[in-house]
Parts: structure tokens; C-alpha cells; sequence
């Protein structure tokens, strides 16, 4: 497997929207943020004939594949084409109007159409120890231009996402918080003390209380 550190890292969250993917009618699916290409290889073995979106800055290859700035270009497939939309930790990477990548994605979609969106949950108990530390929730910004996409620009609520959604034109579907990066998975880099104390924290908090997990999972449907 390509980069399996990076697999290792992410695997909670795969099988959590793998199980998710796994329940829904199979299709054309279309997976924005596709690299390293881990969630396409689950899907694809699910039944899905699948398409991807990449960033500029990314190397991935593949005829079904494409680079494209998802908030400031059009995406190069037809509307109506693709019965599923995936975006799994990718929104908060991203600095311009969701509504212009969300509506994007309604457009590709045919009525009936999916999207599917994981990320990560601004309230989570991290972030609140973070703060309650004086500690940034944000990596600060690098000095190349692409790397402000490898850091969380904007995260949200709940409550926040299905607005936004529903802003967009989808109906809201399946809702769910989730954890998506449990302390003890598999990691080459080790975390200092002050960190684990806040991971395992976070992880412990969480499961006392649902609406602060890590993750968010929200669907949205096209209705017309």
C-alpha cells in the first residue's frame, strides 16, 4: 500500500466511512481530496467505479483523476454525473466560501445523489483543552503558498455544517460524531507528554460525551 504510515494513521476513520459507504446503492462516486488514494481503494473494492479530485499540488495519476483547486475552479465533470460525493477531511483545509465548493458539488450530483462529509469537530474536547491551556487550536501558517492547505483553515459544528448544506441545496441525512483518530493508533512519530495527556484526555472525555468526539459525519441529499 502506498504510504501505509499515512494509512495507519487515518484507519479509524476509514473503516468508519467505509461501513458507512459499504450500506448505500452503488454508483459513480467521486472522491475530492483523494490522495494518497487509500479511500478510493476501499471504495473501488466496495463496487464503486470511482473518480477523484486532487490538488495541484499533489502527485497522483490515474485517467479517472483529476487536479483541480475544488474552491476556486469549476470541477471537470458533467453535471448530474456521479451518484456519490465524498469529502473526508478536506473542508477544513479550505479558505474560500463553502457554498462555492458545496454547490459544485450539487451540481455534479444527480437527483438522489449523496454527499458524504467528514471532519473535524471544532468543540471536540482537544480543542478545549488547547484553549483552556492558552494553546492554539490552528497550526500556524507556513510561508509557501500551497502549504495553507495542509493546515486546518476553518472547522465547524455541527450545526454549522448543515447549515451551510442546507444552504447549498442538499436536504440533511445521516448525522453522527465519531472518533476518527483514537490515541493509541499506530503512529511512527511520538507524541510528547504534554500532547498524549491532551489525546488521551480528549479520548476519555469523548466517550462520555458523543458531541464532543473528534469527528463530525454529515449526509446531505440532492432532492431535485
Amino acid at each position: 500500500m502506498v504510504n501505509q504510515e499515512y494509512f495507519d494513521i487515518h484507519e479509524a476513520r476509514y473503516k468508519y466511512i467505509a461501513a458507512k459507504t459499504e450500506k448505500m446503492s452503488k454508483g459513480k462516486v467521486l472522491d475530492v481530496g483523494c490522495y494518497p488514494g487509500h479511500m478510493g481503494e476501499i471504495l473501488e473494492k466496495q463496487g464503486w467505479e470511482v473518480w477523484g479530485i486532487c490538488s495541484p499540488f499533489e502527485e497522483m495519476k490515474g485517467e479517472r483523476i483529476k487536479a483541480v483547486n475544488v474552491e476556486k475552479e469549476k470541477w471537470p465533470f458533467e453535471n448530474e454525473s456521479m451518484d456519490l460525493v465524498v469529502m473526508t477531511e478536506i473542508i477544513e483545509h479550505l479558505t474560500d466560501d463553502s457554498k462555492k465548493y458545496l454547490r459544485e458539488a450539487f451540481r455534479v450530483l444527480k437527483k438522489g445523489g449523496k454527499i458524504s462529509i467528514t471532519t473535524p469537530n471544532i468543540i471536540r474536547w482537544q480543542n478545549v483543552i488547547k484553549m483552556i491551556l492558552g494553546k492554539n487550536i490552528y497550526f500556524p501558517i507556513i510561508q509557501l503558498a500551497q502549504d495553507i492547505y495542509y493546515r486546518h483553515n476553518r472547522e465547524f459544528t455541527m450545526d454549522e455544517l448543515a447549515m451551510i448544506l442546507k444552504e447549498s441545496g442538499f436536504e440533511i441525512g445521516d448525522k453522527d460524531f465519531f472518533v476518527g483518530y483514537p490515541p493509541f493508533r499506530k503512529r511512527n512519530k511520538k507524541d510528547g507528554i504534554g500532547l498524549k495527556v491532551i489525546k488521551w484526555t480528549n479520548y476519555l472525555l469523548s466517550l462520555a460525551t458523543p458531541n464532543r468526539r473528534d469527528n463530525l459525519y454529515i449526509v446531505g441529499e440532492k432532492k431535485n
